[in-house]
């Protein structure tokens, strides 16, 4: 079971929406924080220990990917999210359990 989820996203408004959709789908005990941009990932990520992560692969101009070895907890799975495919083949090469586009539906989040 699920206690801690993270978001991470440049997007205000995408990660706000995201966090609001994972709280109505996910057990009350369960925690979902965002991270906005590479400088709080690098500093919250490690320290808020989630059990899942959902990752935009380009964030701030620079590509998520890299960031889950080093800042996620071993072995942390996560689900590349983007607006477009255009991601999709190097989430899954770096080990994505899946791919989500935006807008969310909750049907396939959940």
């Amino acid at each position: 079971m699920l206690s801690k989820v993270a978001i991470v996203e440049d997007d205000q408004a995408v990660g706000q929406t995201l966090r609001e959709l994972l709280q109505f789908l996910l057990p009350a005990n369960c925690t979902v924080a965002v991270f906005e941009g590479t400088d709080a990932v690098k500093e919250g990520l490690l320290q808020f220990q989630p059990d899942l992560v959902f990752l935009n692969p380009d964030l701030d101009g620079e590509e998520g990917f890299p960031l889950m070895p080093t800042c996620a907890p071993p072995h942390c799975p996560f689900i590349a999210i983007a607006r477009t495919p255009k991601f999709a083949y190097h989430a899954f090469r770096a080990n994505a359990i899946d791919y989500l586009l935006s807008p969310f539906d909750a049907q396939l989040v959940e």
